[in-house]
């Protein structure tokens, strides 16, 4: 039976796009609360990368995030960034993935979501393999093969959707 442990729902598959509902709901009504007629680019952008990009945070270095809630998240933060609330759509006058790039590449600096939850997931297997000897890396080794199994790929059906994730993210 599912429950709730720190905000994120146990026993359910993370890759169903249901446990991320709370996710894109708290950032529609952060949306609604503000009023972008009053915030100038510059403060859209810094909300974004504050609070639209920070509240998904916590799930996306646990779980791989599905492709259909990253296109909601986007099109919340791109509806902000260019005016338009949650029931009006503006021109967006650059495109996404220009606007996702570092300052001084020629973006707004705002985090790419899809390439955030990789890294966020790639660090569990860093810090597996840095921190061999600590106690909850002893755990996954002794349940998973550790970050040997993660290097040698090893599959099987009895992995958690969580080491499955890493799998895949060490080998792409």
């Amino acid at each position: 039976m599912p429950f709730l442990y720190l905000g994120i729902p146990i026993g359910t598959n993370p890759r169903h796009s249901a446990i991320w509902d709370p996710v894109v709901r708290k950032c529609e009504g952060k949306l609604a609360r503000w009023k972008q007629k009053h915030v100038s680019y510059g403060g859209r952008v810094t909300l974004i990368n504050s609070v639209l990009t920070a509240l998904p945070i916590y799930f996306l270095s646990f779980f791989r995030i599905p492709d259909k809630v990253v296109d909601k998240l986007i099109n919340i933060q791109r509806r902000f960034l260019w005016g338009g609330g949650l029931e009006q759509q503006k021109i967006a006058w650059v495109n996404w993935k220009i606007v996702c790039l570092p300052k001084d590449k020629g973006g707004l600096g705002i985090k790419d979501l899809q390439v955030l939850n990789t890294a966020l997931l790639g660090k569990w297997s860093w810090e597996l393999f840095q921190n061999h000897g600590d106690m909850w890396t002893r755990i996954l080794t002794s349940k998973y093969g550790g970050w040997r199994s993660l290097a040698d790929a090893r599959s099987s059906s009895h992995l958690s959707p969580w080491w499955k994730d890493l799998l895949q993210i060490t080998h792409q």
